[in-house]
């Protein structure tokens, strides 16, 4: 692929997308990237990035034209420079979400290139998720009775300063961040929308960090006639990813992320499995699919080469519509 690419953010999330477009192949000069605090990363003068163009100010690059970009800075100054590259052209990845609000989603979404926007929910390309996307449309589980997310992260003293901690900067609290990755999961997974998604209550708690934001929240509602319940926290104090499925013949149940939570595993068993075993537990069928998480990996390579399996637009927009559900539902209390 001999098309140059721009790295905007080399964050923790900026340098894995970097790091990707470099196992996938593209040439180092053909990489640019950009942070304000290039000259606080000690890693940009490794061997790896030598041939790379670091820059700390866009305007020393803004007569490049760049095919591809990344976009991974506070969701503050992210719509900004998004219709920037978009107004250009530019294929752009966003990272999660769309917007600090409906009204970022929307302006985003009406840009006459939106079709050119793709966002970062790297979430789908966990192997648990693929494998749980597959039963589903294999229709195998029967009719959905019961559907249970929690995303949760433990946090650490440094926090107090994060941006993600400002309620202006991060323009919510855990619901959106990292609560849109369920809902992106909802809309992926279950075919959510707008208009066939109702919530129908929501608590929270603000009370650690006391910045305004939520901490940890919890909402329940129906897709259709499927039942969920959905909670996500940056209080858990210890990493956790778990998704239940419980279907009419079978369940699935998804536990871990390959990160500090440890391994990814799945559990899959039918109904009244004890019947034909010495019990239900026996029965069941267990896989430890990822130590590791190369899910960011993998969603870049995806990106790069065009795959309608990572998060388009419109699906983007029908997640924070949901969000914005979810919102105003507690705003009604």
């Amino acid at each position: 692929m001999d098309e140059k690419i721009l790295i905007i953010g080399l964050g923790l999330i900026g340098r894995q997308r970097l790091d990707a477009c470099l196992e996938f192949g593209i040439k180092p000069n053909n990489i640019y990237a950009f942070d304000p605090s290039i000259s606080q990363l000690s890693f940009v003068k490794e061997p790896a990035y030598v041939h790379i163009c670091f820059v700390d100010n866009l305007k020393a690059i803004s007569e490049i034209k760049f095919a591809r970009a990344v976009v991974a800075v506070p969701h503050d100054i992210a719509t900004t420079l998004v219709v920037a590259l978009l107004d250009e052209g530019t294929k752009v990845l966003l990272e999660k979400p769309l917007g600090r609000n409906i009204q970022e989603a929307q302006e985003l979404a009406s840009h006459p290139h939106s079709s050119n926007l793709s966002i970062g929910f790297n979430y789908r390309f966990m192997p648990g998720v693929i494998a749980l996307k597959k039963v589903l449309d294999s229709q195998v589980l029967g009719k959905i009775s019961t559907l249970k997310m929690e995303l949760g992260h433990g946090g650490g003293p440094k926090d107090q300063g994060s941006w993600k901690l400002d309620p202006v900067r991060a323009g919510g609290g855990v619901v959106l961040d990292p609560g849109i990755h369920l809902i992106d999961l909802l809309v992926y997974l279950f075919d959510a929308t707008e208009k066939n998604t109702s919530v129908r209550g929501r608590t929270e708690w603000k009370g650690f960090w006391n910045t305004g934001i939520d901490e940890s929240s919890l909402f329940i509602g129906y897709v259709d006639t499927t039942p969920f319940s959905i909670s996500s926290s940056i209080v858990a104090w210890r990493t956790r990813f778990r998704i239940e499925v419980i279907g009419t013949e079978r369940y699935f149940e998804i536990d871990g992320r390959g990160r500090s939570d440890g391994p990814q595993s799945i559990t899959e068993g039918q109904k009244w499995g004890w019947l034909s075993s010495t019990s239900q537990k026996s029965s069941e069928q267990f896989s430890e699919l990822a130590i590791k998480d190369d899910s960011l990996l993998e969603e870049t390579f995806a990106w790069l080469v065009g795959s309608e399996a990572v998060c388009n637009i419109d699906q983007a927009l029908q997640g924070m519509k949901i969000y914005t559900q979810v919102i105003e539902s507690q705003n009604e209390q």
